[in-house]
């Protein structure tokens, strides 16, 4: 059932906005009005289309660009429940909203707590009602005027902290575009370039927690390792997401999970189904379920938990890290096919200056071509 909603005019010129395309940001007030009053409803693009457009040529895949393009700016934000997947506005604190209704869909994993049926929403208190919130607010700030832990500012509203930098204008465009600040795909405690522990499989005798084993490792949490995960999943796997925000795949990296021979496979076999997934979170989820599974299966079977691999000859490619020679090879062939296609995390060209694959592997791509 459709509903009537709230658009500020500060929507407009928000910096969020004014980044999507003109069909996704109709697309994003029109799923105000069949969001449920809690700003979350289940995800169909088919459906979608119907509900907003329809009677324009869009197709459903017209549909799954627009909502990525939401994603990525941080306006909605994907969530799987029994395998079913849903949205939810990331500020929909913002609607006025006298009283809400029950919420119709599952809860996401980050809501603590569901309101009252029939709670008041901020934007539906009187003034006067909201000048005493206010005061309570003052009255809890210390002596010495600063904000409390609980203060606004101190944390995000999914109980991460604030992204580095976010400045308080910031802030008002998202709060004008009906979005809330969303935590940051890396661990809070990680700084980019910095190394952090990896967890590995170790020998444990109980298969229960064989996926859970640790061992002493290290990746580096930067741009380089960042471009290269997505670059080599978007490149093995049809139908990956098309969000930049592979945090979630690069922390199971940093577990000690293996990007060719777990999660990879795993992701091909999450991304199989016909229902699009636009989440890096969701399919971080369901590979590390996969992936702990075939851990178990095999030491039940009385073999190596983790998959033993040799890639052969490795090569250095300066700020990104060692890559197979295989690996190489395959991207020089790539490139002869589509210059376009070349990583840039790889640096210079083949037939740039400084290029840092090898000459033997450039010519032995171009003998095989």
């Amino acid at each position: 059932m459709a509903r009537i909603r709230t658009i500020k005019p500060e929507y407009w010129t928000s910096e969020q906005v004014m980044e999507l395309s003109v069909p996704a940001r109709l697309l994003f007030i029109g799923l105000w009005n069949f969001c449920d009053d809690h700003g979350r409803m289940a995800v169909s693009a088919k459906r979608i289309k119907a509900q907003i457009y329809p009677s324009d040529d869009f197709t459903a895949a017209d549909i799954h660009g627009m909502l990525t393009e939401l994603s990525v700016s941080g306006l909605v934000r994907f969530y799987d429940v029994d395998n079913k997947q849903f949205l939810e506005v990331t500020g929909w604190r913002h609607q006025n909203i006298n009283r809400r209704g029950k919420p119709m869909t599952p809860l996401p994993p980050w809501a603590q707590t569901v309101p009252d049926q029939g709670s008041l929403t901020e934007g539906s208190l009187p003034e006067k009602e909201r000048e005493k919130e206010r005061e309570k607010d003052n009255t809890r700030r210390g002596s010495d005027g600063a904000p409390s832990p609980a203060g606004a500012g101190a944390r995000t509203r999914e109980g991460g902290p604030n992204p580095a930098g976010a400045a308080a204008g910031d802030e008002d465009d998202a709060e004008a575009a009906g979005a809330d600040a969303l935590p940051a795909d890396t661990p809070a405690d990680v700084q980019p370039g910095q190394n952090v522990p990896s967890r590995a499989l170790g020998e444990d005798s109980n298969p229960s927690t064989a996926g859970k084993a640790v061992a002493p490792a290290a990746i580096e949490h930067n741009h380089a390792t960042y471009d290269r995960v997505l670059a080599r999943i978007c490149e093995a796997v049809p139908h990956a997401p098309q969000s930049p925000a592979i945090g979630p795949i690069v922390r199971l990296i940093a577990q000690g999970f293996d990007l060719e021979d777990e999660i990879i496979p795993a992701c091909l076999d999450a991304l199989s189904g016909k229902r699009r997934i636009y989440s890096w979170e969701i399919v971080a989820e369901r590979v590390e379920e996969r992936v702990v599974r075939q851990r178990v299966a095999r030491q039940r079977d009385g073999i190596s938990a983790k998959p033993k691999r040799d890639d052969g000859p490795k090569v250095t490619i300066p700020g990104a890290g060692d890559y197979s020679e295989t690996f190489l090879r395959d991207c020089v062939k790539r490139w002869r096919q589509d210059p376009s296609s070349w990583f840039p995390f790889l640096g210079p060209k083949p037939n740039e200056p400084g290029c840092h694959v090898p000459r033997r592997l450039i010519e032995s791509a171009r003998k095989a071509a």
